[in-house]
Order: structure tokens, then sequence, then C-alpha cells
């Protein structure tokens, strides 16, 4: 079976879209307090985890940061 792009950027979504609010509440973070260690606004983190926004690698590595995890960690 061959993967293409667009099942390995499913994949990772779907990665993302569980751990991140694990992530997220095991650093006692609410939303908001994640926005704003990452400089984005709540909607995109409320987003994020609902499977309603792709993430940039910008973004990405601005979770990344303020989770102390690696990218590679949220996307697998």
């Amino acid at each position: 079976m061959i993967c293409t792009f667009e099942d390995r950027s499913a994949n990772i979504k779907v990665s993302m879209i569980k751990k991140l609010p694990i992530l997220r509440e095991k650093r006692k973070l609410s939303q908001r307090a994640l926005a704003e260690l990452t400089g984005l606004s709540y909607v995109h983190i409320a987003r994020m985890e609902t499977g309603d926004y792709d993430p940039r690698l910008s973004t990405l590595k601005a979770l990344a940061k303020a989770l102390k995890v690696t990218i590679g960690y949220l996307v697998r």
C-alpha cells in the first residue's frame, strides 16, 4: 500500500488532535493560557483541538515550545 501525502497529513492531524488537549491539561493550561504562551488566539487553539484548523510549521513550533515537547512528538 502506498501512503500518499494526504494520508500522512490526516494521520498527523489525528495525532495532534488527540495529544494537544492532553498535553495542555497536563501542564495545567487553559486554552487561553496556551494561546498567550504561543502568541495565538484561543480560538485557534480550540479549533486545533477539534480538528477544524491545520497549523503551519510556525504554529507547531510555538505549541511544542510552550508545551515543552518536540514537534515530532506532537505529530507522531
